[in-house]
């Protein structure tokens, strides 16, 4: 299935241009020369691009590790110089991503097993690992015209996003009913956890937690699960992988933390795993908005 997107970056030259022009500037005293290569539109058009640092220390190994990878920054392949502004490259940067990948699951255990409050769960992961974190990170690497220019990126072309979001929204909640009508029986009728938690069975308290959860929620995720980690990660099979899993885990804390059978919430984890590497492909292939919608 093709999308919006599939319009390719050659990371293999764009490798082997920042290997030659970083070889050129070495023993010089001025800054590493920009590189320039080429970069084939939606309309076949060839268009020039200078990527100011891209042959800076570590860039270079890097982009080959995202050749090798098979790397895919789906509506950000148009704008290699945000993906090399925002590569974690550095210990520091790599370090400061990983931490923000395992804050999620860290917030849930916190909130739900600590304070015991749903609520806290979700705005505390919202706040900290899908907006704080990631948003400072974006501006330390690009400023805050590199941030406005990343975000306005996630949702180019955003009538042919949400058409195709449309149709996965429509597959995604017919696969969801047809798992619901076979796990049902899996799950407790006792809602009791779920009022322990902070979710009472009245109906403002339900409404509120239904719209937040299904509006505002499925747009931080996507954001930070799918376009923030693959963006930064290098977006190979590997670290899309291992995003999934960060994914599945902290959601296998809250399964439990609500009464699932831990059988059940294992197999439930893995399941959600592969959901996750399917999002990054949605997300890959026809944007970000169409995985909100998905997610919805």
């Amino acid at each position: 299935m093709s999308g919006p997107f599939d319009h390719s970056l050659d990371l293999e030259e764009i490798a082997r241009e920042a290997q030659r022009q970083q070889e050129m500037s070495q023993g010089d005293s001025l800054p590493p020369t920009p590189v320039l290569f080429g970069v084939k539109s939606e309309d076949d058009q060839e268009t020039l691009l200078v990527v100011p640092g891209l042959a800076g220390v570590g860039a270079e190994r890097w982009w080959r590790l995202c050749a090798r990878d098979g790397a895919d920054f789906g509506p950000l392949k148009a704008h290699p110089e945000l993906v090399s502004l925002l590569a974690a490259r550095t210990a520091p940067q790599k370090a400061y991503v990983r931490a923000n990948m395992a804050m999620p699951t860290l917030t849930m255990a916190a909130c739900l097993y600590g304070f015991g409050s749903a609520w806290a769960a979700v705005v505390a992961f919202h706040l900290i690992s899908c907006i704080l974190m990631p948003s400072a990170y974006v501006v330390a690497c690009a400023g805050l015209d590199g941030a406005a220019r990343l975000y306005a990126a996630f949702f180019v072309d955003l009538r042919s996003q949400l058409t195709w979001g449309a149709f996965y929204f429509v597959w995604v909640g017919a696969v969801g009913l047809l798992l619901y009508r076979a796990l049902r029986d899996f799950v407790p009728p006792d809602t009791t956890p779920l009022i322990e938690l902070g979710i009472t069975p009245d109906p403002t308290t339900l409404l509120l937690f239904s719209l937040y959860f299904s509006v505002v929620n499925p747009v931080l995720e996507e954001l930070f699960w799918r376009g923030f980690l693959s963006l930064v990660l290098g977006a190979g099979e590997r670290h899309l992988l291992a995003a999934s899993a960060a994914y599945a885990l902290y959601h296998g804390l809250v399964l439990l933390a609500i009464g699932i059978d831990p059988a059940v919430a294992a197999a439930l984890v893995v399941g959600l795993g592969l959901v996750g590497r399917v999002m990054s492909e949605m997300y890959r292939r026809t944007g970000l908005a169409s995985g909100v919608l998905a997610h919805m």
